[in-house]
């Protein structure tokens, strides 16, 4: 009788030793699962996000800007910043005295190299008391609100788009030269204070 309590006390023991063997398998089985998913996981997302990056249309990259997204002419002599919407690309020479601004497009430039520039027309500013004409006569500001869509008017000044008449190089057509003096125009209205 006395051996038969041994083996049942060693069948107990092995039962606790058999069962926290198989805790302790489950638990690392366990802790190695979702230490497997959580790296699968980030994994993915690391691959859809590369994904997402080297598509075109995100790529951020490209130097040439998307298409309506909104940039500006800040024209800093003036304190004046002009909105657009556009794959061009602006820039502005001041001419002498400081009264206008030659507006050069890097869309003719990369056509003909002389639109570096020039080519998007000219941004001329006037007090309300200066001559509208070079032959003197009606105000600015009283020419003004005869065309009041011809002037912006923003810090005190007025400002007037004059397009260019003919295409700054050999390489640019009429449509491309009207493209870039349309842009201009069109965000000389919705000018803006960069104060």
């Amino acid at each position: 009788m006395h051996s038969d309590r041994i083996n049942q006390g060693g069948y107990g023991n092995l039962r606790i030793i058999v069962a926290c063997f198989i805790v302790a398998i489950v638990g690392i089985s366990g802790v190695f699962f979702i230490n497997h998913s959580h790296k699968a996981v980030a994994r993915n997302s690391t691959l859809q996000t590369a994904s997402q990056t080297t598509t075109p249309s995100d790529n951020t990259t490209s130097s040439q800007p998307v298409q309506g997204a909104q940039k500006y002419l800040v024209i800093k002599e003036w304190g004046v910043q002009l909105p657009y919407s556009s794959s061009d690309t602006f820039s502005y020479a001041v001419t002498a005295g400081g009264q206008s601004v030659t507006v050069g497009s890097a869309a003719l430039a990369s056509k003909d190299l002389t639109c570096a520039t020039k080519g998007a027309g000219v941004i001329e500013r006037f007090t309300p008391t200066d001559s509208a004409s070079v032959y003197g006569g009606q105000t600015v500001a009283d020419s003004a609100k005869q065309n009041p869509g011809q002037y912006a008017y923003i810090n005190g000044y007025y400002y007037l788009f004059v397009p260019s008449q003919s295409a700054c190089g050999s390489a640019i057509s009429a449509s491309d030269q009207g493209q870039a003096n349309n842009v201009i125009k069109a965000s000389l209205i919705n000018v803006t204070s960069t104060n």
